[in-house]
């Protein structure tokens, strides 16, 4: 199951529905895994977001969430940006840094692990704390 607020593409591999992450329209522990891949530098609320995609987890669940490093506007970020019709600065909204997107994600799961590579941070948060 996916979510986009324009839903400009018609040919998903799966279900795809009109929505954002700041309000989901799924019920709580809905899902075993919730992955944010390249959105959440979009987001205009990424803690709203956060708060929402962790409430839509399933207990032991796990939350994958992949982001442009904002420490790498080096030739990794270039050659990622070389493939974009549209401009970055018309859809993003921030960078993240490991350290950005631990601060957003630390405290709700038993395990976080947060760590760049290529231009990118990536953080998987294992079994969520019951208590968010």
């Amino acid at each position: 199951m996916g979510i986009d607020p324009l839903l400009l593409c018609n040919s998903y591999p799966f279900p795809f529905i009109r929505g954002v992450a700041e309000q989901l329209p799924f019920a709580g522990d809905s899902f075993d895994v919730v992955t944010a891949v390249e959105s959440i530098d979009h987001f205009a609320d990424p803690a709203r977001s956060v708060q929402e995609m962790t409430r839509c987890l399933a207990p032991g669940g796990v939350l994958f969430v992949f982001a442009v490093d904002g420490s790498a506007h080096g030739p990794a970020y270039s050659r990622r940006q070389a493939r974009y019709s549209v401009s970055e600065d018309e859809v993003h909204m921030r960078d993240y840094s490991v350290e950005d997107l631990t601060r957003l994600l630390e405290g709700r799961f038993e395990k976080l692990d947060v760590d760049k590579e290529d231009g990118y941070v990536a953080a998987w948060g294992w079994k969520k704390i019951r208590s968010r």
